[in-house]
């Protein structure tokens, strides 16, 4: 059972027992509060519009006080700290890397849940994403406040760092959504990947979860060396996109896959490869700061151009690391 409320201007999905993150709501703790349904559905019926709107779900629902709650981290950001640029920086850090935390643990979920349907999980991604659009509106605020006041160089290029880089995570969310989707679509239509595809997602898979490691940690840390590691690793996977299309359309003229099913997996690695694009995104931004450089595309033509011999070193590692299996 599941239905769909619209709060804040935001649809939700909710089932039985799970944990919801919304916008404010006026209510007390402990209190149940009562949406009207978009779309309800049991194992008897499936209700849509005005049969819908008769449903009400505020059962499910009741306010909880989760003051400690990580997801509830922007409220750390306090204004009284703009007084003082250089701490109001450093706690705007705190809560970016508390994001990028809960975005590494949102796509690796979302991940999990191509090959290991969980509906639980599935409501959990859906939470964790639209906690994330919370964080990046809060930061993103917060960020303008603290650029309006007087920033030496360094921290100008740090705060304007941070802004690209919470909206790269903000979209890698809304590709763990996606991800999502389309491991539902599988589950309600009773479809799987073949075989063959089921021993080839999980080489795609893992490389996208090694980069989304790399670029998070590189960005915790500041570890600018590590950041350098993520460029090649990017290029890997953008051709393991390419030959595992190729490979999907070979057996779908062998007759050994649908077309429907195409399109699920298209749709599953132009995610994946989108990906990995704002994983090195994140770690360039981190590179250009210890450059002195903020022309993100030109600063990766250039990359690429200098220490040629060492990229392409770390490129064929991963190559290597990364083989698809032999077709069958």
């Amino acid at each position: 059972m599941y239905a769909i409320i619209l709060t804040g201007g935001k649809q939700y999905r909710v089932e039985k027992d799970m944990r919801l993150t919304v916008e404010k709501v006026s209510a007390e703790v402990g209190e149940k509060v009562s949406f009207n349904a978009l779309m309800y559905a049991d194992d008897k019926q499936t209700l849509i519009g005005a049969d819908a709107a008769k449903v009400k779900v505020g059962t499910l629902l009741t306010v909880r006080d989760d003051s400690n709650d990580e997801k509830l981290t922007p409220m750390l950001l306090d204004e009284r700290l703009l007084k003082t640029p250089s701490v109001a920086i450093e706690q705007c850090r705190n809560v970016c890397i508390r994001m990028a935390r809960l975005t590494q643990e949102t796509l690796k979920m979302s991940m999990e849940v191509v090959t290991t349907y969980d509906a639980k999980k599935c409501a959990e991604v859906i939470d964790n994403e639209n906690a994330i659009d919370i964080f990046e509106d809060k930061i993103g605020s917060y960020i303008l406040k603290i650029s309006s006041k007087d920033l030496s160089e360094n921290d100008s290029k740090i705060v304007s760092s941070m802004l690209h880089t919470i909206g790269d995570l903000e979209r890698i969310s809304d590709h763990a959504v996606n991800i999502v989707e389309a491991a539902e679509e599988m589950h309600s239509k009773k479809i799987k990947f073949s075989q063959q595809a089921l021993r080839e997602l999980p080489v795609i898979v893992n490389a996208v979860s090694e980069i989304l490691d790399m670029s998070i940690n590189a960005f915790v840390n500041n570890d600018v060396n590590l950041a350098k590691n993520v460029e090649p690793l990017e290029d890997v996977i953008d051709q393991l996109r390419s030959d595992l299309k190729t490979r999907h359309i070979e057996r779908l003229r062998n007759g050994k896959c649908t077309i429907e099913l195409g399109f699920i997996l298209q749709d599953l690695l132009t995610n994946f490869e989108r990906v990995s694009d704002h994983c090195s995104n994140i770690a360039v931004y981190l590179i250009q700061i210890s450059d002195n450089s903020m022309d993100t595309h030109e600063y990766m033509n250039e990359l690429k151009k200098l220490d040629r011999s060492e990229f392409m070193d770390e490129f064929n590692d991963y190559k290597n690391k990364y083989i698809l299996p032999e077709q069958s």
